[in-house]
């Protein structure tokens, strides 16, 4: 089974307003970074950093196929039992030992690919890959003709496995951002492969909501924030004083926000206590004399009630804190919001009745993990949800808050 872990921690995002930051200089790295002036709104943080993929060189088979020795074409992907797998169409090769393949699920021994078809041989990871961020880990893979090579042959920091393998402007249900996420446009302006470059630049969030920038040695320059209101509103919104200074992380400058977590973004550090599926009905109906009835459905709705934990200040994060300030006044009754049931695995949920010969039960887009249970969830704040928010811990010491949230399925 894929994803051994029976209860990861979960996330809430909100919907992000990017219009009025659209068209601005937000910082310099060191040359000028700007959200396109077309810019409106964003899933939610998630997608406005990173589009949830990658840039067409430095997704993990992209970076593969450039990087690659001997013949034939190399490609990677998620297999049918969520499992990754490399391949080339043209020779035998082998996975080398080395400790970063437990990442991938791969042997850290090593192992040999073997022929699936005509030409083409596979190697696929014998064990799950490795959930949350991934911080440069790579594999050796050693064509029968030519020279072993490295893939990813960079340092980097990903938020996830699926975002390192998904690339961004492939067409599929995800791709909304490919141009016009953070990501895409910090690497266009200070690691375009027009400059030599080559889209080495990368964005993502902790395990508790902080914000990160990830550059390897060399390539750009630390983010001097631009003092305009509008960029400071950016800045705030991803939870940066704007006094932070880069970490050296194995040959990369890390960047970490360091006041709070995302705007919009609860990360709770425990797992949900629940996700309760519900349907509302909605329509009108009449009780008729004679024992008859009549009835008039005008829809039928799928929702989810969400059952957390926050951290009060008795316990590792004020989280409670950030639940007022940083998320409830982003919050109304119909705003469109996310439920990431594994915040490590941000991929869409997939119901078992949906896979068919055209939808895959796993892909870097969707998990079908118990049914569903494990992915990403495309929701709407439910309409009937309450305008108020109040913080009331169950006792004096402030350790836990309680909260549950009432999700309706959006309409695309």
């Amino acid at each position: 089974m894929p994803n051994a872990q029976f209860a990861p921690r979960g996330a809430i995002a909100l919907e992000i307003d990017a219009r009025a930051w659209a068209g601005v200089t937000l910082f310099s790295g060191p040359a000028a970074v700007a959200l396109a002036s077309s810019v409106t709104y964003f899933d939610d943080v998630l997608a406005l950093l990173t589009g949830r993929g990658s840039d067409d060189e430095r997704s993990f088979s992209k970076d593969m196929a450039a990087n690659g020795t001997g013949p034939g074409i190399w490609s990677a992907g998620i297999d049918e039992d969520d499992r990754i797998y490399v391949e080339n169409d043209a020779e035998a090769f082998s996975v080398l030992a080395g400790a970063g393949n437990a990442a991938f699920g791969f042997d850290t021994a090593g192992q040999s690919a073997v022929l699936v078809s005509g030409t083409t041989y596979r190697a696929t990871a014998a064990t799950d890959w490795q959930r949350g961020i991934i911080t440069s880990e790579q594999i050796q893979l050693d064509p029968a003709s030519a020279a072993a090579f490295t893939c990813p042959s960079y340092a980097y920091q990903a938020h996830t496995i699926p975002i390192l393998m998904r690339l961004r402007g492939n067409g599929d249900a995800d791709d909304h951002y490919s141009s016009t996420c953070l990501e895409a446009v910090d690497n266009d302006a200070n690691d375009d492969p027009g400059s030599g470059g080559a889209d080495r630049i990368r964005w993502g969030i902790t395990a508790d909501g902080f914000v990160y920038r990830a550059r390897p040695a060399g390539v750009g320059a630390a983010p001097t924030w631009a003092a305009t209101d509008a960029a400071k509103d950016f800045r705030k919104a991803l939870g940066f004083t704007g006094d932070e200074a880069e970490t050296a992380v194995g040959g990369l400058q890390v960047l970490t926000a360091s006041v709070r977590p995302a705007r919009g973004l609860l990360t709770p550090s425990r797992p949900f206590e629940r996700v309760d599926g519900r349907r509302a009905w909605s329509g009108d109906a009449q009780q008729l004399t004679g024992g008859a009835a009549a009835y008039a459905t005008v829809d039928g709705l799928k929702g989810y009630d969400v059952a957390l934990l926050l951290d009060g200040p008795a316990d590792r994060i004020d989280q409670a804190r950030h639940y007022l300030d940083g998320f409830r006044p982003y919050w109304a009754p119909g705003i469109l919001a996310t439920v990431y049931q594994d915040w490590g695995d941000g991929r869409r949920s997939l119901r078992a009745i949906d896979v068919d010969s055209t939808t895959a039960a796993y892909s870097a887009l969707n998990t079908s993990q118990r049914d569903g249970e494990y992915g990403r969830l495309r929701v709407r704040v439910s309409v009937d949800a309450g305008p108020d928010a109040a913080v009331r811990y169950p006792s004096r010491l402030r350790r836990r808050l309680p909260l549950t949230m009432a999700f309706t399925e959006r309409e695309d």
